[in-house]
């Protein structure tokens, strides 16, 4: 995520298939282990982390819901 709320999105942590900015209509969830999912007013994207094993998946959704 960048510092403007800007995410980018990966398949398989290499292949870059889009990105997305977040703002105050965003609301981020934890769905389960390593996965997030970000409702946007557009669009609801579910996200994976790549490295379950050392996820911080807490960390990203604290740091997500400090920008929306």
């Amino acid at each position: 995520m960048s510092n403007d709320g800007e995410i980018k999105y990966y398949k398989d942590g290499k292949f870059f298939k889009g990105a997305f900015w977040l703002s105050k209509e965003c609301k981020c969830l934890k769905v389960s282990r390593g996965n997030i999912e970000i409702r946007t007013p557009q669009r609801t994207y579910y996200l994976e982390v790549a490295d379950k094993k050392n996820s911080k998946i807490d960390e990203w959704i604290s740091k997500i819901n400090e920008v929306i």
